[in-house]
This record gives C-alpha cells, sequence and structure tokens, in this order.
C-alpha cells in the first residue's frame, strides 16, 4: 500500500506547493524501502529510526521538520498513517482554509494535520 500512499499525497497537494513529504523507516521488514526509492520525487525525504513506537516514528518526523526545515506561522504539517490513501484533490489548500477560518486551531482530526508554529507557541505558554 505505501505506493498508494505516497501517490494519494503527492497527488493531493498543489504542484506549485512547497512541501516535502517526509516517510520514517523503522524497522520495515517488507519492500517499503525500495519502493519508495523507486518513487522519483523531490518533494520525498526517507528518515530511518530503528524499529521504534508510532508516537516515537512519528517525533522524529517533527523534530526533523523543526531542525531542518524551519517552519513558520503559515506552515501546515500533516502525519499519515501508512495505510491512509489520500484521494481527495488541493488537500493543502482546504486546511489552509480550515487553519485560517479557525486560527486557535492546533490537531485536525485526520491522522492529524497541524500547524507547528501554534503548537510551539503553546507549549511555550504551558511551560511558562
Amino acid at each position: 500500500m505505501i505506493a498508494q500512499v505516497c501517490n494519494g499525497i503527492l497527488q493531493s497537494v498543489r504542484k506549485d506547493a512547497d512541501f516535502k513529504v517526509i516517510f520514517i523507516i523503522d524497522g520495515c521488514s517488507d519492500n517499503t524501502e525500495s519502493i519508495l526509492k523507486s518513487i522519483q520525487n523531490n518533494n520525498i525525504i526517507l528518515l530511518y529510526a530503528n524499529d521504534i513506537h508510532e508516537i516515537k516514528s512519528l517525533n522524529t518526523g517533527l523534530a526533523y521538520i523543526r531542525d531542518n526545515l524551519n517552519p513558520g506561522d503559515e506552515d501546515l504539517v500533516f502525519t499519515v498513517q501508512d495505510d491512509v490513501i489520500i484521494q481527495d484533490t488541493d488537500v493543502d489548500l482546504k486546511f489552509r482554509k480550515l487553519f485560517n477560518h479557525l486560527p486557535d486551531l492546533g490537531y485536525v482530526t485526520w491522522r492529524l494535520g497541524c500547524s507547528l508554529h501554534l503548537m510551539a507557541t503553546l507549549s511555550e505558554k504551558m511551560i511558562l
């Protein structure tokens, strides 16, 4: 299913959007890694983690985004499980509209969409 998941993501985001698709390879015993490597697309990033829990895998991706992609307050981050095939179009615009309409929104349950900037702001307030 991973090829369908990847292609669904790539086809659901506007072609002119600046985006990255990050896959966490975390101990897969199937052909996931080779399938993803065969999909030629500069927007795909593969990260490796050693057979870790789903939450730690998610944190690996979020830490990479924070440390390497420098997201701003207009950037959205979506997480998708390896069995979610997106078939909608312009998903990025639809989520942008939702976050613009509800500026205090942090998460959307669609396995998940979040504003990383808002999360960082809320985290700072919670620590203080």
